[in-house]
């Protein structure tokens, strides 16, 4: 269905206020990506862990069956903090600490785990910072208990993030005895002294290649590799090497190259303060870049997907292997030998065998999903999301003590449509009706008509076939377009909460944000 009816332009009155209010934004929260819009919350509160258990009650038993459910669980630990990150995590100090992230994230499982007996879970992810640095018995103690707590899909899959400087066989081991079929690890970049420029050691190819080689073979697990783009002291012609290496390895991993966001530290540190500096170091990977990546691509037996997105794009390994070499072909067949005397292991001993076959891939977004979606996030800072009903994050954050509750707001359905829609348009630059209407029982031109038409004014938005085509901008020009999108008091909360931390931070009070500039 191509769009007909385009909707009429605002009240001038109702734009000028509009821009107003985008300015006011602009004076205490520095936009630099859709995401940060398409999280903006109204009035914050906080929930105890058992209120949140009520909560995940509810949403489970109104359920019916029509939601994707996914669970992440967050390792706050890093051997080591890189320059460029700006995740919550720490490096390790004791066991202690170890066992402590332990002990809390398995009562948070039996506080929620009851409460979510109605849903069935179709995807786990483990991240973090990074889960292989917890030994191999913690890995197998939080493993055994989350399939003691929560009811898990057929086809569910589990997926984990490793450091390959962390990782040993018998963690791996211990993954793949708990089900665990796609791992992925960030490279970064190949090259040892710019890793050491950002504090993350000299891992350099050997370190990727023995990572590689450790991973159980295609038969039983997919890999992921992440590449960063922008990196202070990588050029695109050493990014394009890192990937065509990557291809060229016999495990054939999936490949993913997310643009860096630079941190007013990392800026300040690896740019000499001037985001001008950094935007430039990210402006050399835009066309000509693209397409040299998808030609070479193209001779590895891989595709480029996502080649128009300013977030990331994934190179694919497609069909069978291409390469003929003697010692690659008994390396790949070595892997299947390992996996295929694995599961005959597992059949002797009588316990279940997990062959990869169709999964459900996770996601934290329902645009990804396609579906009603559930997050229920374990750990320090893990974002959970109960559609339609509150988005929260676990506190306290990592290193502090305290109760585990969940800081975030309530929200509802149109909520959930406005992150659908941001996620949509940045990844995709499509909004599709048909499919935001068997989702959410509407469309984005009835919901949002006064922002379409903004954007069909400035040439941002054009109509075409089930749907809205939309330009490529940079994100942070994205993200400033977003805004259109957001309800006035979802602003004026952001203004308010920014300009309370702006007092806090230089020990002055402030008039509240919401009397200091009147409506033109």
């Amino acid at each position: 269905m191509e769009p007909t009816t385009l909707p009429p332009p605002p009240a001038a009155d109702w734009l000028a206020h509009r821009r107003h209010l985008h300015a006011r934004v602009a004076q205490v929260e520095r936009l630099i990506g859709p995401s940060q819009v398409a999280w903006m919350r109204g009035k914050p509160r906080v929930w105890s862990e058992a209120e949140m258990a009520g909560l995940w009650k509810s949403a489970a038993e109104a359920s019916g069956g029509r939601s994707a459910n996914h669970l992440y669980v967050h390792v706050p630990f890093c051997k080591s903090i890189c320059a460029f990150c700006n995740y919550d995590r720490l490096k390790p100090s004791s066991a202690d600490g170890l066992r402590e992230w332990r002990d809390r994230v398995l009562a948070s499982m039996r506080t929620l785990g009851p409460a979510v007996r109605d849903l069935s879970f179709h995807a786990l992810y483990f991240g973090g910072g990074t889960p292989s640095v917890l030994p191999s018995a913690i890995l197998r103690e939080v493993f055994e208990g989350l399939d003691a707590q929560f009811r898990w899909h057929p086809f569910a899959s589990r997926s984990i993030e490793l450091d390959p400087a962390t990782v040993n066989a018998s963690k791996i081991r211990a993954m793949v005895d708990h089900g665990f079929d796609h791992f992925s690890f960030g490279v970064q970049t190949r090259s040892a002294h710019v890793n050491v420029q950002h504090n993350r050691g000299p891992q350099g190819p050997s370190t990727v290649d023995r990572c590689l080689d450790l991973l159980p073979g295609p038969l039983l697990s997919t890999v992921a590799v992440d590449v960063l783009i922008g990196l202070a002291g990588v050029t695109p012609d050493d990014t394009l090497a890192d990937a065509e290496a990557l291809m060229l390895h016999p495990r054939r991993p999936r490949v993913d190259l997310f643009h860096l966001t630079p941190t007013r530290s990392y800026v300040q540190s690896h740019f000499g303060g001037s985001r001008d500096r950094a935007s430039d170091a990210l402006a050399r990977y835009d066309d000509p870049f693209r397409d040299r990546l998808a030609r070479l691509a193209h001779r590895c037996g891989y595709a480029l997907h996502n080649a128009d997105s300013h977030h990331f794009h994934t190179l694919h390994p497609q069909g069978r292997s291409r390469y003929t070499s003697v010692q690659n072909l008994r390396d790949l067949g070595g892997q299947l030998g390992r996996d295929l005397q694995s599961l005959a292991a597992k059949y002797r001993a009588g316990k279940t065998l997990r062959i990869r076959g169709p999964r459900h891939g996770y996601t934290q977004l329902a645009n990804t999903a396609g579906r009603q979606h559930n997050l229920l996030g374990l750990g320090p800072s893990a974002r959970s999301q109960i559609f339609g009903i509150a988005s929260a994050q676990t506190i306290p954050a990592a290193g502090q003590s305290g109760r585990t509750a969940y800081r975030g707001a309530t929200i509802d359905p149109s909520d959930e449509l406005r992150t659908f829609i941001i996620f949509d348009i940045r990844d995709h630059a499509f909004v599709d009706e048909k499919r935001v209407q068997k989702i959410f029982n509407t469309t984005f031109a009835e919901s949002f008509a006064d922002a379409l038409s903004v954007w069909l004014e400035e040439g941002f938005v054009q109509p075409a076939s089930n749907g809205w085509r939309f330009q490529r901008r940079r994100p942070e020009v994205l993200s400033t377009l977003m805004l259109w999108l957001v309800p006035d008091q979802i602003l004026e909360q952001v203004i308010e909460d920014k300009s309370q931390q702006t007092a806090r931070k230089h020990g002055e009070s402030q008039p509240n944000a919401r009397s200091r500039a009147p409506r033109p």
